[in-house]
Protein backbone atom coordinates (compact mmCIF):
# COMPACT_ATOMS: atom_id res chain seq x y z
CA UNK A 1 0.00 0.00 0.00
CA UNK A 2 1.02 3.88 -0.82
CA UNK A 3 2.10 5.75 2.20
CA UNK A 4 0.15 8.51 3.15
CA UNK A 5 1.11 12.12 0.89
CA UNK A 6 0.65 15.54 2.75
CA UNK A 7 0.06 18.63 0.91
CA UNK A 8 -0.45 22.59 1.78
CA UNK A 9 -1.49 25.54 0.28
CA UNK A 10 -4.47 28.27 1.04
CA UNK A 11 -8.11 27.20 2.20
CA UNK A 12 -9.83 28.38 -0.98
CA UNK A 13 -7.50 25.57 -2.75
CA UNK A 14 -9.44 23.13 -0.63
CA UNK A 15 -12.26 24.18 -2.17
CA UNK A 16 -11.53 23.57 -5.87
CA UNK A 17 -10.15 20.07 -5.29
CA UNK A 18 -13.29 19.09 -3.80
CA UNK A 19 -14.76 20.64 -7.43
CA UNK A 20 -12.48 18.23 -9.24
CA UNK A 21 -13.20 15.13 -7.35
CA UNK A 22 -16.34 15.43 -7.96
CA UNK A 23 -15.91 14.84 -11.10
CA UNK A 24 -14.74 11.64 -10.09
CA UNK A 25 -15.74 10.44 -6.92
CA UNK A 26 -18.59 10.82 -4.41
CA UNK A 27 -17.71 12.31 -1.79
CA UNK A 28 -18.91 11.88 2.19
CA UNK A 29 -18.50 14.59 4.62
CA UNK A 30 -17.23 13.56 7.95
CA UNK A 31 -18.02 16.02 11.30
CA UNK A 32 -16.46 19.12 11.73
CA UNK A 33 -14.19 19.80 14.36
CA UNK A 34 -12.58 22.81 16.03
CA UNK A 35 -9.22 22.85 17.73
CA UNK A 36 -7.20 24.66 19.40
CA UNK A 37 -3.45 23.03 19.55
CA UNK A 38 -0.66 24.18 21.74
CA UNK A 39 2.93 23.18 19.96
CA UNK A 40 5.36 22.79 22.85
CA UNK A 41 9.32 22.86 22.75
CA UNK A 42 12.10 23.94 25.31
CA UNK A 43 13.84 27.21 24.87
CA UNK A 44 16.79 25.83 23.21
CA UNK A 45 14.24 23.78 21.28
CA UNK A 46 15.62 20.22 22.18
CA UNK A 47 12.40 18.35 20.88
CA UNK A 48 13.23 19.47 17.59
CA UNK A 49 16.95 19.07 17.79
CA UNK A 50 15.50 15.30 18.59
CA UNK A 51 13.77 15.34 15.41
CA UNK A 52 10.28 14.90 17.48
CA UNK A 53 7.31 18.20 17.41
CA UNK A 54 5.02 17.60 20.45
CA UNK A 55 1.41 18.49 20.17
CA UNK A 56 -1.31 19.70 23.31
CA UNK A 57 -4.84 19.48 22.74
CA UNK A 58 -8.05 19.02 24.70
CA UNK A 59 -5.40 17.18 27.70
CA UNK A 60 -4.02 14.82 24.83
CA UNK A 61 -0.26 14.94 24.08
CA UNK A 62 0.67 14.01 20.70
CA UNK A 63 4.43 13.50 19.89
CA UNK A 64 5.15 12.74 16.06
CA UNK A 65 8.54 12.88 14.27
CA UNK A 66 9.58 16.18 12.97
CA UNK A 67 9.19 14.95 9.32
CA UNK A 68 6.10 13.10 8.64
CA UNK A 69 2.96 13.30 10.80
CA UNK A 70 2.82 9.90 11.96
CA UNK A 71 2.37 9.60 15.81
CA UNK A 72 5.35 8.45 17.72
CA UNK A 73 3.43 8.27 21.17
CA UNK A 74 0.04 9.80 23.06
CA UNK A 75 -1.15 10.36 26.36
CA UNK A 76 -4.36 12.13 27.53
CA UNK A 77 -3.98 14.30 31.31
CA UNK A 78 -6.20 14.92 33.23
CA UNK A 79 -4.87 18.56 33.37
CA UNK A 80 -6.02 20.85 30.73
CA UNK A 81 -3.07 22.83 31.22
CA UNK A 82 -0.10 21.97 29.61
CA UNK A 83 2.36 20.21 32.10
CA UNK A 84 6.04 21.80 32.51
CA UNK A 85 8.30 19.62 33.24
CA UNK A 86 8.80 15.63 32.50
CA UNK A 87 8.51 14.74 35.86
CA UNK A 88 4.95 15.48 35.72
CA UNK A 89 3.91 13.29 33.34
CA UNK A 90 2.87 9.42 34.22
CA UNK A 91 4.97 6.61 33.60
CA UNK A 92 4.65 5.30 30.18
CA UNK A 93 6.40 5.88 26.72
CA UNK A 94 5.75 9.34 26.09
CA UNK A 95 7.14 10.10 29.32
CA UNK A 96 10.05 7.56 28.42
CA UNK A 97 10.72 9.12 25.30
CA UNK A 98 10.34 12.94 26.80
CA UNK A 99 12.37 12.78 30.03
CA UNK A 100 15.87 12.25 28.64
CA UNK A 101 15.82 14.66 25.86
CA UNK A 102 14.39 17.90 27.54
CA UNK A 103 15.92 16.52 31.47
CA UNK A 104 15.50 19.52 33.68
CA UNK A 105 13.83 21.56 31.17
CA UNK A 106 10.56 22.98 30.92
CA UNK A 107 8.20 22.76 28.03
CA UNK A 108 6.80 25.89 26.66
CA UNK A 109 4.11 26.94 24.39
CA UNK A 110 6.17 27.61 21.21
CA UNK A 111 2.62 28.49 19.23
CA UNK A 112 -0.89 28.31 19.24
CA UNK A 113 -2.86 27.31 16.01
CA UNK A 114 -6.88 27.04 15.80
CA UNK A 115 -7.65 24.21 13.36
CA UNK A 116 -10.77 23.26 11.45
CA UNK A 117 -10.53 19.76 10.58
CA UNK A 118 -12.97 18.47 7.90
CA UNK A 119 -12.89 14.52 7.50
CA UNK A 120 -13.81 13.35 3.97
CA UNK A 121 -13.85 9.83 2.59
CA UNK A 122 -14.14 9.41 -1.82
CA UNK A 123 -16.41 6.60 -2.31
CA UNK A 124 -17.71 4.30 -5.86
CA UNK A 125 -20.93 4.21 -6.99
CA UNK A 126 -20.63 1.02 -4.85
CA UNK A 127 -20.38 3.32 -1.88
CA UNK A 128 -17.20 1.40 -1.12
CA UNK A 129 -14.78 3.96 0.72
CA UNK A 130 -11.69 3.94 -1.69
CA UNK A 131 -9.49 7.02 -0.31
CA UNK A 132 -9.73 9.13 2.72
CA UNK A 133 -9.22 12.51 3.07
CA UNK A 134 -8.51 15.39 5.73
CA UNK A 135 -8.80 19.23 5.00
CA UNK A 136 -7.15 21.02 7.68
CA UNK A 137 -7.07 25.01 7.72
CA UNK A 138 -4.49 26.08 10.13
CA UNK A 139 -4.83 29.49 11.83
CA UNK A 140 -2.43 31.78 13.26
CA UNK A 141 -2.48 34.62 16.11
CA UNK A 142 -1.97 36.59 13.30
CA UNK A 143 -4.85 35.37 11.20
CA UNK A 144 -3.10 34.17 8.77
CA UNK A 145 -4.16 30.94 6.91
CA UNK A 146 -2.96 27.65 5.20
CA UNK A 147 -4.49 24.57 4.37
CA UNK A 148 -2.93 21.05 5.61
CA UNK A 149 -4.61 18.65 3.04
CA UNK A 150 -3.17 14.74 4.27
CA UNK A 151 -4.63 12.36 1.54
CA UNK A 152 -4.13 8.25 2.82
CA UNK A 153 -4.63 5.35 0.93
CA UNK A 154 -7.09 2.33 1.77
CA UNK A 155 -5.57 -1.19 1.42
CA UNK A 156 -6.79 -2.87 -2.20
CA UNK A 157 -7.44 1.04 -3.40
CA UNK A 158 -3.95 1.94 -4.61
CA UNK A 159 -5.53 2.78 -7.85
CA UNK A 160 -7.79 5.46 -6.80
CA UNK A 161 -5.06 7.07 -4.38
CA UNK A 162 -3.01 7.25 -7.72
CA UNK A 163 -6.21 8.99 -9.32
CA UNK A 164 -6.50 11.28 -6.27
CA UNK A 165 -2.82 12.38 -6.35
CA UNK A 166 -2.83 13.43 -9.79
CA UNK A 167 -5.71 15.36 -9.39
CA UNK A 168 -4.20 16.94 -6.31
CA UNK A 169 -0.93 17.86 -8.56
CA UNK A 170 -3.12 19.06 -10.90
CA UNK A 171 -3.46 22.05 -8.92
CA UNK A 172 -0.83 24.39 -9.08
CA UNK A 173 -1.02 25.98 -5.71
CA UNK A 174 -0.89 22.28 -3.71
CA UNK A 175 2.43 21.70 -2.70
CA UNK A 176 3.65 18.64 -1.50
CA UNK A 177 4.78 19.23 2.17
CA UNK A 178 7.37 17.31 4.32
CA UNK A 179 5.83 17.19 7.62
CA UNK A 180 2.74 18.81 9.17
CA UNK A 181 5.87 20.98 11.22
CA UNK A 182 6.92 22.47 7.74
CA UNK A 183 3.43 23.76 7.63
CA UNK A 184 3.16 25.53 10.80
CA UNK A 185 6.48 26.50 10.90
CA UNK A 186 5.73 29.05 8.06
CA UNK A 187 2.12 30.00 9.35
CA UNK A 188 3.46 30.73 12.72
CA UNK A 189 6.55 32.35 11.25
CA UNK A 190 8.38 30.36 13.52
CA UNK A 191 12.46 30.35 13.96
CA UNK A 192 13.18 26.61 15.05
CA UNK A 193 16.83 26.36 17.17
CA UNK A 194 17.29 30.15 17.38
CA UNK A 195 18.28 30.01 20.52
CA UNK A 196 21.49 27.39 21.68
CA UNK A 197 24.26 27.71 24.73
CA UNK A 198 26.67 26.38 22.21
CA UNK A 199 29.11 29.21 20.97
CA UNK A 200 28.95 29.08 17.48
CA UNK A 201 31.19 32.08 16.07
CA UNK A 202 32.74 31.96 12.90
CA UNK A 203 36.22 33.62 12.55
CA UNK A 204 38.36 34.40 9.35
CA UNK A 205 41.82 33.11 10.89
CA UNK A 206 43.32 36.29 9.22
CA UNK A 207 41.35 38.45 11.21
CA UNK A 208 42.27 41.07 14.02
CA UNK A 209 42.40 39.36 17.09
CA UNK A 210 40.60 42.59 18.69
CA UNK A 211 37.98 42.18 15.66
CA UNK A 212 37.69 38.26 16.40
CA UNK A 213 37.60 38.98 20.07
CA UNK A 214 34.47 41.30 19.84
CA UNK A 215 32.81 39.15 17.73
CA UNK A 216 33.18 36.14 20.06
CA UNK A 217 32.07 38.57 23.62
CA UNK A 218 29.11 39.65 21.62
CA UNK A 219 27.85 36.53 20.77
CA UNK A 220 27.99 35.68 24.80
CA UNK A 221 26.08 39.36 25.70
CA UNK A 222 23.71 38.05 23.61
CA UNK A 223 23.60 35.04 25.00
CA UNK A 224 22.99 36.29 28.50
CA UNK A 225 20.76 39.12 27.22
CA UNK A 226 18.60 35.86 25.87
CA UNK A 227 18.28 34.07 29.60
CA UNK A 228 17.56 37.26 31.83
CA UNK A 229 13.87 37.14 31.38
CA UNK A 230 13.94 32.72 31.67
CA UNK A 231 15.79 33.84 35.33
CA UNK A 232 13.14 36.62 36.54
CA UNK A 233 10.26 34.42 35.65
CA UNK A 234 11.97 30.98 37.29
CA UNK A 235 10.94 28.93 34.33
CA UNK A 236 13.49 26.58 34.61
CA UNK A 237 17.10 26.08 36.50
CA UNK A 238 18.90 25.81 32.93
CA UNK A 239 18.33 29.83 32.50
CA UNK A 240 20.56 30.98 34.88
CA UNK A 241 23.06 28.54 34.39
CA UNK A 242 23.61 28.99 30.40
CA UNK A 243 23.55 32.98 31.72
CA UNK A 244 26.59 32.03 34.35
CA UNK A 245 28.45 29.84 31.63
CA UNK A 246 28.26 32.95 29.92
CA UNK A 247 29.98 34.76 32.01
CA UNK A 248 32.67 32.37 32.60
CA UNK A 249 33.12 32.65 29.01
CA UNK A 250 33.60 35.77 28.65
CA UNK A 251 36.01 35.93 31.97
CA UNK A 252 38.06 33.49 30.00
CA UNK A 253 38.18 35.32 26.42
CA UNK A 254 39.17 38.31 29.00
CA UNK A 255 41.97 36.60 30.69
CA UNK A 256 42.90 34.42 28.16
CA UNK A 257 43.09 36.19 24.69
CA UNK A 258 45.17 38.75 25.95
CA UNK A 259 46.68 41.87 25.06
CA UNK A 260 44.00 43.14 22.43
CA UNK A 261 42.01 44.79 24.07
CA UNK A 262 43.75 48.04 26.86
CA UNK A 263 44.94 46.54 29.74
CA UNK A 264 42.40 49.08 32.24
CA UNK A 265 39.40 48.62 29.92
CA UNK A 266 40.37 44.51 30.41
CA UNK A 267 41.00 44.76 34.32
CA UNK A 268 37.80 46.95 34.96
CA UNK A 269 35.71 44.39 32.97
CA UNK A 270 37.22 41.23 33.79
CA UNK A 271 35.99 42.72 37.72
CA UNK A 272 32.00 43.32 36.27
CA UNK A 273 31.79 39.83 34.95
CA UNK A 274 33.51 38.25 37.99
CA UNK A 275 30.72 40.41 40.33
CA UNK A 276 28.11 39.13 37.82
CA UNK A 277 29.42 35.57 38.95
CA UNK A 278 29.14 36.47 42.53
CA UNK A 279 25.65 37.88 42.17
CA UNK A 280 24.35 34.98 41.24
CA UNK A 281 26.65 32.15 42.67
CA UNK A 282 24.45 30.92 45.61
CA UNK A 283 21.07 31.02 43.86
CA UNK A 284 22.89 28.32 41.36
CA UNK A 285 24.80 26.29 44.32
CA UNK A 286 21.06 25.60 45.91
CA UNK A 287 19.63 25.05 42.07
CA UNK A 288 22.29 22.26 42.33
CA UNK A 289 21.41 21.19 45.40
CA UNK A 290 17.83 20.75 45.06
CA UNK A 291 17.99 19.04 41.30
CA UNK A 292 19.98 16.54 42.74
CA UNK A 293 17.09 15.71 45.40
CA UNK A 294 16.29 12.12 43.94
CA UNK A 295 19.98 10.97 43.93
CA UNK A 296 20.74 12.26 47.78
CA UNK A 297 17.82 10.30 48.52
CA UNK A 298 18.79 7.22 46.62
CA UNK A 299 22.04 6.92 48.64
CA UNK A 300 20.44 6.67 51.99
CA UNK A 301 18.34 3.77 53.12
CA UNK A 302 14.68 4.02 53.48
CA UNK A 303 14.69 4.48 56.96
CA UNK A 304 16.92 7.79 56.87
CA UNK A 305 15.60 9.36 53.96
CA UNK A 306 13.02 11.17 55.86
CA UNK A 307 15.65 13.13 57.87
CA UNK A 308 16.91 14.91 54.40
CA UNK A 309 13.32 16.94 54.12
CA UNK A 310 14.14 19.39 56.74
CA UNK A 311 17.03 19.62 55.09
CA UNK A 312 15.85 20.66 51.64
CA UNK A 313 12.85 22.58 53.10
CA UNK A 314 15.62 24.88 54.45
CA UNK A 315 17.39 25.23 50.81
CA UNK A 316 13.84 26.07 49.24
CA UNK A 317 13.42 28.59 51.55
CA UNK A 318 16.87 29.90 50.58
CA UNK A 319 16.62 29.61 47.39
CA UNK A 320 13.22 31.67 47.10
CA UNK A 321 15.47 34.39 48.95
CA UNK A 322 18.64 34.11 46.51
CA UNK A 323 15.91 34.29 43.58
CA UNK A 324 14.37 37.42 44.86
CA UNK A 325 17.93 39.25 45.34
CA UNK A 326 19.03 37.87 41.85
CA UNK A 327 15.94 39.55 40.70
CA UNK A 328 16.48 42.84 42.53
CA UNK A 329 19.73 42.78 40.86
CA UNK A 330 19.31 41.72 37.32
CA UNK A 331 16.40 45.04 37.76
CA UNK A 332 19.05 46.99 39.06
CA UNK A 333 20.27 50.54 37.31
CA UNK A 334 23.98 48.94 38.12
CA UNK A 335 23.59 46.07 36.19
CA UNK A 336 21.92 47.75 33.22
CA UNK A 337 25.33 50.02 33.56
CA UNK A 338 27.23 47.28 33.40
CA UNK A 339 25.49 45.48 30.15
CA UNK A 340 25.48 49.12 28.73
CA UNK A 341 29.04 50.28 28.82
CA UNK A 342 29.96 46.10 27.83
CA UNK A 343 28.14 46.66 24.79
CA UNK A 344 29.02 50.26 23.88
CA UNK A 345 32.46 49.14 24.68
CA UNK A 346 32.13 45.52 22.00
CA UNK A 347 30.39 47.48 19.17
CA UNK A 348 32.30 51.48 18.90
CA UNK A 349 35.23 51.85 17.49
CA UNK A 350 38.51 51.56 19.68
CA UNK A 351 39.72 54.49 20.69
CA UNK A 352 42.44 56.28 18.45
CA UNK A 353 44.27 58.19 21.05
CA UNK A 354 45.61 55.33 23.28
CA UNK A 355 48.53 52.98 22.78
CA UNK A 356 47.13 49.73 20.74
CA UNK A 357 47.73 46.51 22.78
CA UNK A 358 50.27 44.47 21.02
CA UNK A 359 48.38 41.56 20.16
CA UNK A 360 45.48 43.75 18.64
CA UNK A 361 46.04 43.33 15.20
CA UNK A 362 47.81 40.24 15.01
CA UNK A 363 45.90 37.70 13.06
CA UNK A 364 43.51 35.62 15.32
CA UNK A 365 44.55 31.89 13.45
CA UNK A 366 47.90 32.48 14.95
CA UNK A 367 46.95 33.98 18.70
CA UNK A 368 44.73 31.16 18.88
CA UNK A 369 47.49 28.60 17.73
CA UNK A 370 49.47 29.94 19.92
CA UNK A 371 47.42 30.47 23.62
CA UNK A 372 45.70 26.76 22.87
CA UNK A 373 49.11 24.94 21.89
CA UNK A 374 50.48 26.92 25.61
CA UNK A 375 47.48 25.78 27.78
CA UNK A 376 47.44 22.57 26.40
CA UNK A 377 51.06 21.36 27.43
CA UNK A 378 50.15 23.36 30.95
CA UNK A 379 47.96 20.62 31.62
CA UNK A 380 49.71 17.48 30.77
CA UNK A 381 52.77 19.12 32.77
CA UNK A 382 50.36 19.60 35.92
CA UNK A 383 48.51 16.73 35.30
CA UNK A 384 51.64 14.29 35.00
CA UNK A 385 53.03 15.86 37.71
CA UNK A 386 49.79 14.32 40.39
CA UNK A 387 50.29 11.70 42.14
CA UNK A 388 48.22 9.69 44.36
CA UNK A 389 49.33 11.85 47.47
CA UNK A 390 48.98 15.30 45.78
CA UNK A 391 47.00 17.65 47.96
CA UNK A 392 42.73 18.05 46.64
CA UNK A 393 44.24 21.43 45.56
CA UNK A 394 46.10 20.18 42.23
CA UNK A 395 43.49 19.14 41.30
CA UNK A 396 41.37 21.86 41.40
CA UNK A 397 43.53 23.56 39.76
CA UNK A 398 43.82 21.37 37.11
CA UNK A 399 39.90 21.63 36.75
CA UNK A 400 40.20 24.93 36.05
CA UNK A 401 43.00 25.16 33.22
CA UNK A 402 41.01 22.46 31.98
CA UNK A 403 38.15 24.62 31.32
CA UNK A 404 40.55 27.38 29.80
CA UNK A 405 41.42 25.04 26.99
CA UNK A 406 37.86 23.94 26.59
CA UNK A 407 36.88 27.41 26.30
CA UNK A 408 39.62 28.40 24.00
CA UNK A 409 38.89 25.06 21.78
CA UNK A 410 34.95 26.45 21.86
CA UNK A 411 36.39 30.35 21.06
CA UNK A 412 38.25 28.87 18.08
CA UNK A 413 37.17 25.84 16.71
CA UNK A 414 35.64 27.43 13.27
CA UNK A 415 39.27 28.36 12.64
CA UNK A 416 40.26 24.27 12.68
CA UNK A 417 38.92 21.14 10.91
CA UNK A 418 35.79 20.88 12.46
CA UNK A 419 36.06 16.29 12.94
CA UNK A 420 39.44 17.03 14.92
CA UNK A 421 37.89 19.26 17.14
CA UNK A 422 35.23 17.20 17.76
CA UNK A 423 37.62 14.56 18.82
CA UNK A 424 39.66 16.46 21.18
CA UNK A 425 36.97 18.26 22.43
CA UNK A 426 34.84 15.05 23.18
CA UNK A 427 38.31 13.52 24.97
CA UNK A 428 38.93 16.92 26.78
CA UNK A 429 35.31 16.91 28.14
CA UNK A 430 35.75 13.23 30.04
CA UNK A 431 38.68 14.31 32.15
CA UNK A 432 36.62 17.72 32.79
CA UNK A 433 33.62 15.46 33.99
CA UNK A 434 36.22 13.97 36.34
CA UNK A 435 37.97 16.89 37.51
CA UNK A 436 34.53 18.41 37.93
CA UNK A 437 32.78 15.67 39.92
CA UNK A 438 35.41 15.66 42.36
CA UNK A 439 34.96 19.61 42.70
CA UNK A 440 31.18 19.20 43.67
CA UNK A 441 31.39 16.01 45.86
CA UNK A 442 34.32 18.38 47.57
CA UNK A 443 32.41 21.07 47.77
CA UNK A 444 28.83 19.56 48.67
CA UNK A 445 30.81 17.52 52.17
CA UNK A 446 31.91 21.08 52.82
CA UNK A 447 28.79 22.26 52.93
CA UNK A 448 26.97 19.21 54.44
CA UNK A 449 29.44 19.11 57.21
CA UNK A 450 28.96 23.21 57.65
CA UNK A 451 24.83 22.21 57.68
CA UNK A 452 25.63 19.24 60.45
CA UNK A 453 27.90 21.78 62.60
CA UNK A 454 24.50 23.83 63.11
CA UNK A 455 22.02 21.74 63.68
CA UNK A 456 20.96 21.16 67.38
CA UNK A 457 22.09 17.38 68.30
CA UNK A 458 19.76 17.07 71.40
CA UNK A 459 16.38 17.84 69.56
CA UNK A 460 14.69 15.04 68.07
CA UNK A 461 13.72 16.36 64.66
CA UNK A 462 17.62 17.20 64.38
CA UNK A 463 18.58 13.94 65.38
CA UNK A 464 17.27 12.32 62.47
CA UNK A 465 18.46 14.64 60.16
CA UNK A 466 22.22 14.45 61.63
CA UNK A 467 21.70 10.77 60.94
CA UNK A 468 20.38 11.57 57.60
CA UNK A 469 23.29 14.19 56.50
CA UNK A 470 25.82 12.13 58.29
CA UNK A 471 25.03 8.94 56.20
CA UNK A 472 25.00 11.06 53.21
CA UNK A 473 28.08 12.49 53.65
CA UNK A 474 29.67 8.98 54.29
CA UNK A 475 28.21 7.83 51.16
CA UNK A 476 29.50 11.10 48.92
CA UNK A 477 33.04 10.80 50.42
CA UNK A 478 33.02 7.16 49.11
CA UNK A 479 32.85 8.09 45.95
CA UNK A 480 34.71 11.16 46.32
CA UNK A 481 37.45 8.51 46.89
CA UNK A 482 36.36 7.04 43.76
CA UNK A 483 36.41 9.82 41.60
CA UNK A 484 40.12 10.53 43.00
CA UNK A 485 41.21 7.11 41.93
CA UNK A 486 39.29 7.03 39.04
CA UNK A 487 41.54 10.37 37.69
CA UNK A 488 44.58 8.41 36.81
CA UNK A 489 43.18 6.39 34.43
CA UNK A 490 41.49 9.31 33.25
CA UNK A 491 44.02 12.05 32.46
CA UNK A 492 46.17 8.83 30.81
CA UNK A 493 43.55 8.69 28.43
CA UNK A 494 43.44 12.33 27.74
CA UNK A 495 47.16 12.56 27.60
CA UNK A 496 48.13 9.64 24.71
CA UNK A 497 50.85 10.48 21.83
CA UNK A 498 47.39 10.48 19.83
CA UNK A 499 46.15 13.73 21.39
CA UNK A 500 49.80 15.09 22.15
CA UNK A 501 50.23 14.43 17.77
CA UNK A 502 47.25 16.53 16.99
CA UNK A 503 47.84 19.40 19.02
CA UNK A 504 50.84 19.80 17.99
CA UNK A 505 49.89 19.51 14.24
CA UNK A 506 46.97 22.18 14.57
CA UNK A 507 48.10 24.30 17.15
CA UNK A 508 52.08 24.22 17.09
CA UNK A 509 53.62 27.88 15.00
CA UNK A 510 56.67 26.42 13.49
Amino acid sequence: MSPPLLYTGKPEDGRKLLQLLEQQFIIKTGDEENRTVTYLDTFDWRLYRAGYTLKFCHATYLLQWLKGWIPVALMTVSSRRPYRFSREFSEGELRQILAPIINVRALLPILSLKETIQPLRLLNQEEKTLVKLELTTLTAPTDQKALMLSVNPLKGYDKAFRRVNQVVQGIEELQPAASAFDIIQTIGNLQPGNYSNKLDVILDPDQPADEATRKILLALIGTMRANEQGIVEDIDSEFLHDFRVAIRRTRAALGQIKQVFPAAKTEYFRNVFAELGRQTNLLRDLDVYLLNQEHFLQLLPSHLQPGLNAFFLQLKRKRRSALSQVRQFLHSPLYRQYMEEWQTFLVDLPETDIKIPVNAKKTIGKLASLFIHRRFHQIIKAGNRITPASPDEKLHKLRINGKKLRYLLEFFASLYPPAEMKRLISRLKKLQDNLGEFNDLSVQQHYLNQYLDALNHNRSGDILTAAAIGGLVARLHERHQQVRKDFTKTFSRFNTPEIQTTFDHLFFLR
